[in-house]
């Protein structure tokens, strides 16, 4: 398989490499239910890692008083 080619931001896209792959070989997908998290940004990866935190029984309780408290605070 040839190289996958480089994005603008040289990073390898994974949209890119697979078309790559496709054009060799079958491909299988599989469609999700949910929603995606981008942790490419400082933003999205900030939303993540509430999120997860959040569903996190271990820390789910310390983290949802502390943004309780916190946004209390800032507004």
């Amino acid at each position: 398989m040839n190289e996958p080619p480089v994005g603008a931001s040289e990073e390898i896209q994974l949209a890119d490499t697979i078309w790559l792959l496709l054009r060799k070989e079958n491909i299988e997908a599989h469609i999700l239910k949910g929603h995606r998290l981008d942790c490419g940004s400082k933003l999205g990866y900030v939303k993540a890692f509430i999120e997860y935190s959040l569903k996190n029984p271990q820390f789910q309780k310390d983290v949802k008083n502390y943004l309780i408290t916190y946004l209390r605070s800032c507004l």
